[in-house]
């Protein structure tokens, strides 16, 4: 998946990237909840699939959001506003640990998360752009540094 990125990385816009990746994410673990009811040559088949293209979109992920929370985050607030992100996340983590879920149904809220993020996507491209609008943190700084 990182490697795919790094290829296609000079010609596509990046962000562009992430809300496809969250959908194709989505349908890849669907594709696992409904595999679990298949018999078990047919659901082996699915799952290794689902579970590989999945993986790349993990791959995607990780420098495709990178992307996105430097144009989004502003440079003065992002130690802390990463901070604070982490407590909720690893309450959840403490909460799956904690609590026998089904597989299915781990599945099915993934799916849900992973949904909800697309959307907060689609709404994050919608919203009016201000101030540095279509500049990345790193040009930002650099401009802010030669007019100083």
């Amino acid at each position: 998946g990182s490697c795919a990125v790094t290829l296609v990385q000079g010609s596509v816009n990046i962000r562009k990237l992430a809300l496809p990746m969250l959908l194709l994410a989505a349908g890849c673990l669907a594709a696992c909840t409904t595999a679990l009811s298949l018999p078990t040559a047919t659901m082996l088949p699915v799952l290794l699939w689902a579970f590989n293209l999945f993986e790349c979109c993990v791959g995607f992920y990780f420098p495709v959001i990178s992307v996105v929370k430097s144009e989004v985050v502003p440079e003065e607030i992002r130690a802390l506003a990463y901070n604070i992100y982490r407590v909720p996340l690893n309450a959840l983590v403490v909460v799956v640990l904690l609590v026998d879920i089904p597989l299915r149904t781990s599945f099915f809220i993934t799916v849900a998360m992973l949904l909800v993020a697309s959307v907060c996507m689609v709404s994050l491209d919608l919203r009016p752009k201000t101030g540095t609008a279509g500049k990345s943190a790193v040009e930002d700084y650099g401009a802010t540094k030669q007019e100083a």
